[in-house]
């Protein structure tokens, strides 16, 4: 990837070194299953999957990933696992350790209970899904195994992965989108633009002004037309 603009280029190169530092390969995936409050007991619950087994989800074009079964038992036994609100560290909504977040597997994937703190923050997250508002779940992660199949034919690469270190659940605002991670940067330089990809340490560069999205959900819309023109960095 060779980028014109001396400024663009210095920036993404110091985005690039700072990703590779403090993500150290940690990974957030986002899916479309269910979460809701829990009213069983006298204190709500928030309760929900942060991750669906054997579900293929497209990671980038031709690149797919699915959990398999067992994939979280020994993260779920041996770590200290967090619940935040929209994987922001300052709004700690359970942990583990303290048994405010309980996560357990089950045949649809993994699940998990947590009890939200008594603060003004957390009282409202619970009206927004209990209006409906927020509905989705993401979970953080590094990858310790993993099973790669390349299809020769379709030119696809499907990786299961086996064993996960988990580092936190999370209630999110936005749901997956197929074709890339939720966490978009963008950078304008004055003869090219920069979209930096959080989840995954991706840089695409534009030629040109490119388009300039409203928002990130209006940038998903245009992101299958910006990856066809493009090619993703290596």
């Amino acid at each position: 990837m060779e980028i014109k603009d001396p400024k663009l280029a210095e920036q993404v190169a110091a985005w690039t070194a700072e990703h590779k530092r403090a993500s150290a390969g940690l990974q957030r995936r986002y899916l479309e299953a269910e979460m809701r409050l829990d009213f069983d007991q006298k204190a709500p619950k928030m309760v929900g999957y942060a991750a669906v087994f054997n579900q293929r989800a497209e990671i980038w074009p031709g690149f797919w990933q699915q959990i398999e079964p067992g994939a979280f038992t020994k993260t779920i036994q041996n770590d200290d696992v967090r619940a935040l609100w929209n994987h922001d560290a300052n709004y700690v909504l359970g942990r583990t350790k303290s048994q405010t977040l309980t996560l357990s597997e089950d045949e649809r994937g993994l699940k998990y209970e947590i009890i939200p703190p008594d603060t003004t923050w957390a009282r409202d997250l619970m009206t927004l899904i209990k209006r409906r508002d927020v509905s989705q779940s993401s979970f953080g992660f590094n990858i310790v195994e993993r099973r790669v199949k390349n299809d020769k034919e379709s030119h696809e690469t499907t990786v299961t992965l086996t064993e996960v270190k988990l580092f936190d659940v999370s209630p999110v605002t936005f749901p997956a989108y197929s074709k890339t991670e939720v966490h978009v940067r963008m950078i304008e330089g004055e003869q090219e633009t920069a979209y930096l990809f959080e989840d995954s340490g991706q840089v695409i560069v534009v030629p040109g002004e490119g388009p300039e999205p409203r928002s990130d959900f209006d940038f998903f819309k245009e992101l299958d037309d910006l990856q066809r023109r493009v090619n993703p960095a290596k």
